[in-house]
Order: C-alpha cells, then sequence, then structure tokens
C-alpha cells in the first residue's frame, strides 16, 4: 500500500481530506502533518495518532538538533508570520526537523503534498529533497490560469518542474483562449466583500473574539497588539488610497508605455516563486531605469490589495518623471494591446499579454516562459540591451508560437480545481473530487517511478 501525507492547511482541509478518502479505494493510505491544533484533534479521530503529527507553536521551546542545513535565513525572510519575530521562527523551524524526518520514516512516507506558502512547508519540502535517506518526493499545485478549471503538479518550490498527465484517459487538443481565470473573479468577490462595511464589521468581530486565532497556531499572528496593528494599517491605507489621483486610459492615449502589474503581497506566487525580486517599490524604479525618455511606465495596483500598499509607498513612485498610476478599474486587456512591454514578476498578466502577441517580460522564472513572447530576464539581462526598445524589437522578431503552451497544458494540465471551499464552495462537488482522486492517483503512480518503486 503506498502512504501519502497531507500538510493541513486551513480550508484547503477539507479538500485534501476529500481526495485521501477516496484513495482508500486504489489501496492508497494518508498520513497529516498538521500545525493547528484544532484541526489536528479532528484528523486524529479519523485517522489515529500515529497516522497525524502535529507542528504547533509549543516545538519553539523544545530542544531539536536540526537535521540539515535548508537555509532557514531565507525562508523566514518571506515568511508573513515570522518576519517579526524571526529568532522564534528559526527555532520553530529547526525544532519540527527531528520530529518531521521520524514521522516520514516511520510511516514509510514516499509522497507530501502541500502548498509551498508557510514557513513549515518549504522546509520540508527542502527535507524532501535533500535527505535522500527518505526515500520521500514533495509535491505543491498551481492553478493554470489559462485555461480555467486545469492544475499543474510541480515538484520544486519555484514551481517550474512540472509532473506530466499520465494514465487520464484519451488527451484532446487544447483550445487556449485568453479570459481571466476563476480564481482571480473569486478572489476579487472575496476582497470586494471584505472591505464592505459588514466585512470591516465581522472582522472587527473577529479580533474581538479572536475566532480561529489559536495561541499555538504557527500560521497566524498571536500577538492582540501586532493584529490589531496589521488590521488598522490595511484599513487605513485602503481609505487613503482613495485620495490618491489615479488616471485613466485616456491619459496615455497615443503614448508608449510599459505596464507594470503589481502583486498582492505577502503571497506565495512572489515571496516564494519570486523569491529576491519580492520588493515591488524596487522593481518599479528599476524598470523605471531602463525607460527611454519619451516612455512611460504605467503601475497597476492588484484590485485584491488595496491595502497592502501605504499612500506615501505611491506618491514616492508618483514623484519620478513619467510614471503613471493607473485607476484599477481600468481595463487590463485594453492597456495591454496599448502598450510595449508588460513587467510583472510572476503574474498571470505576462502569460495573458504573450498569448495575444503582445511582448511581456517575467523578472522570475514561470511555466509559462515556454511562449516566445514571455521572457525571463533579470536585471543583468536588461543591461545587455542598449535600449529597452531594443529588447522589446528582439521579442517581436520571434514566431509565436501559442501551439507550444497548449501542447504544455495538454501534457501536464490536469482536470479540475484543488482550492480551499472558501474560495470556490462547490470544489468538493462530486465531479471535481472525482478529477482530483484521478489526478492523485496519476501523481502516485508518477512518483512510484521517480523513486523506482
Amino acid at each position: 500500500m503506498n502512504t501519502i501525507c497531507f500538510i493541513a492547511n486551513y480550508f484547503k482541509t477539507p479538500t485534501f481530506k476529500a481526495i485521501a478518502d477516496n484513495l482508500v479505494a486504489y489501496d492508497v493510505n494518508t498520513c497529516w502533518i498538521v500545525p493547528h491544533r484544532l484541526q489536528y484533534d479532528e484528523l486524529v479521530k479519523e485517522y489515529g495518532e500515529d497516522a497525524v503529527l502535529l507542528i504547533d507553536r509549543s516545538l519553539i521551546n523544545k530542544n531539536s538538533e536540526p537535521v540539515g542545513d535548508f537555509k532557514l535565513n531565507e525562508i523566514i525572510f518571506g515568511e508573513r508570520v515570522w518576519r517579526d519575530s524571526m529568532e522564534d521562527g528559526l527555532r520553530y523551524l529547526t525544532n519540527i526537523q527531528r520530529p518531521v524526518y521520524d514521522f516520514i520514516r516511520k510511516n514509510d512516507i514516499h509522497l507530501v503534498f502541500g502548498e509551498d506558502t508557510w514557513g513549515q512547508e518549504l522546509l520540508i519540502h527542502r527535507m524532501c529533497n535533500q535527505l535522500p535517506e527518505l526515500k520521500c518526493c514533495y509535491y505543491s499545485q498551481m492553478v493554470a490560469r489559462i485555461p480555467n478549471g486545469k492544475f499543474f503538479f510541480f515538484y520544486d518550490e519555484k514551481q517550474v518542474n512540472f509532473v506530466p498527465v499520465k494514465n487520464m484517459g484519451e488527451k484532446i487538443a487544447q483550445v487556449i483562449k485568453v479570459e481571466k481565470p476563476d480564481y482571480q473573479v473569486a478572489n476579487d468577490k472575496l476582497s470586494k466583500k471584505s472591505r464592505s462595511f459588514l466585512g470591516n464589521m465581522y472582522r472587527l468581530k473577529h479580533f474581538i473574539t479572536s475566532e480561529n486565532i489559536h495561541p499555538t497556531n504557527p500560521n497566524v499572528e498571536t500577538r492582540r497588539g501586532r493584529r490589531f496593528r496589521i488590521a488598522t494599517r490595511e484599513v487605513i491605507n485602503q481609505h487613503a488610497y482613495k485620495y490618491l489621483h489615479r488616471d485613466s486610459p485616456d491619459s496615455i492615449e497615443g503614448k508608449k508605455f510599459v505596464l507594470f502589474g503589481f502583486h498582492k503581497q505577502p503571497e506565495a506566487s512572489i515571496d516564494v516563486c519570486g523569491r529576491y525580486f519580492e520588493d515591488q517599490y524596487e522593481n518599479v524604479l528599476n524598470i523605471w531605469r531602463q525607460l527611454p525618455s519619451d516612455w512611460y511606465l504605467v503601475i497597476k495596483e492588484h484590485y485584491s490589495a488595496i491595502g497592502d500598499r501605504s499612500y506615501s509607498f505611491f506618491k514616492k513612485l508618483k514623484k519620478y518623471p513619467r510614471i503613471i498610476l493607473m485607476d484599477e478599474h481600468a481595463n487590463a486587456q485594453e492597456l495591454m494591446q496599448k502598450c510595449q512591454l508588460v513587467v510583472t514578476n510572476t503574474g498571470t498578466m505576462a502569460l495573458e499579454a504573450a498569448l495575444q502577441g503582445i511582448p511581456a517580460v517575467t523578472l522570475s522564472p514561470v511555466m509559462f516562459n515556454v511562449l516566445n513572447y514571455c521572457r525571463h530576464c533579470t536585471w543583468q539581462d536588461f543591461e545587455k540591451y542598449d535600449s529597452l526598445e531594443q529588447l522589446v524589437d528582439e521579442i517581436k522578431s520571434l514566431p509565436q508560437n501559442k501551439e507550444d503552451y497548449a501542447k504544455l497544458v495538454e501534457d501536464y494540465a490536469y482536470d479540475g480545481i484543488l482550492t480551499d471551499i472558501i474560495t470556490m464552495p462547490d470544489v468538493l462537488n462530486e465531479k471535481n473530487v472525482t478529477d482530483l482522486v484521478s489526478s492523485f492517483i496519476s501523481l502516485v503512480n508518477f512518483n512510484n517511478e521517480r523513486l523506482h518503486i
């Protein structure tokens, strides 16, 4: 019997559990690594103590020797919870290593599945990759973005190395249609709701009652004063943003410009996949440095991120000549059609542009760099060109190869929506669960081949 392990993750755990319960019929046993005490208690009732490992904050006070060097400083730097208490975070990540190591070996786990968001997830990912005696591989997933209803499995934390689709029945040639991803639509609705009066009242109630804030949970800020400052700053930023002058698309009519889309932050797409390019203020300035004298830089806030950045953040950027803050409601597709270049760290905007024959650059490697019109460039790459226009012309000289992205989706994208029950409540419908179970069976088979089991 194969044994896989899920890392419990808030409202994604019910999705993982639905998959696990159905995998039993295929001789796949399930274990759990859980950071949340309440979810631990629930899972123990069903799976037993031997199959569930609790790695909560209580381990900060233990003294355990590390089992290897996993660049903990790199993990902590991008971790949203520990960045203001790094010493505690380093102790936590050090002290969970031995329990995780022993748990994987004791249960003969060959496959761990989780996100690449929280510090403990990244640590376990690196342990699986770097300790061959564990004979265990770690996998994560990412929504395909385009087209909807599909996702990829990855076995690296930067999410550029895919697990191929196997034993999934007859393949159907993909028709790639540029449309707003379903997850973005869902997140925009949730963001709008959270910023409403009722949303703010719910957050106030949540703060007063400390609902779901278990004192030993490593994935939440447990200090009441710190939580208050974070929530207050976000509300202030949301209201202050309204008083920033934002331009309409008419203001750049007939002008040459680069379009830069901000990421929501903190978020794994930039803090993990886009690591070392996570400072978005610095990214904007470095792009501005590359501008030809008659070009503009149009920056556009992510709708779901309003409140993440301060009034002063944007005011300082707007002091630089020809930097324009675009209204967040402006149609991104229309802006792309008029711009000379799209730049983002790992954002979907670059994929949408490249599929339409619009030159795009990502500052970190992404899976859609397979497209000729979506190039990965570091700052050193930018410096190789005498002008930004030269880079744009070089990209435009390449042949369109949308069929290569369609082939990538055909060979590597799995059917289904693998997300939480809040963002997409219908994730647990029968068809989707069936698709997800089939995907995980394929993943187990791939992993067995990879480990020669």
